[in-house]
């Protein structure tokens, strides 16, 4: 079964990552890069998942895919990227 996580904005300012059916967020982030280098951290350990990363309003920017179980000797970079424009 494949993981869908969320990257998007909080009212107050800053960033959340989590999953897509919560409302929780896993964890919190001052800015959307941050953000989003730590749901893809999280993607790439869990393999088999994609980290889905709104703007501030809501629409899709990108789309990251982790297709196969991550070895630790493989960094999250080379997962293949799509770019929403």
């Amino acid at each position: 079964m494949q993981r869908i996580y969320h990257v998007t904005a909080r009212p107050d300012g800053q960033w959340q990552g989590g999953k897509s059916a919560t409302m929780m967020p896993l964890f919190l982030a001052h800015t959307q890069q941050e953000a989003e280098e730590i749901m893809c951290e999280i993607a790439w350990a869990m393999g088999n998942a994609h980290v889905l990363v709104f703007d501030q309003w809501g629409a899709l920017l990108r789309d990251h895919a982790f297709v196969v179980a991550r070895k630790a000797s493989v960094p999250h970079k080379h997962a293949r990227t799509l770019v929403v424009a």
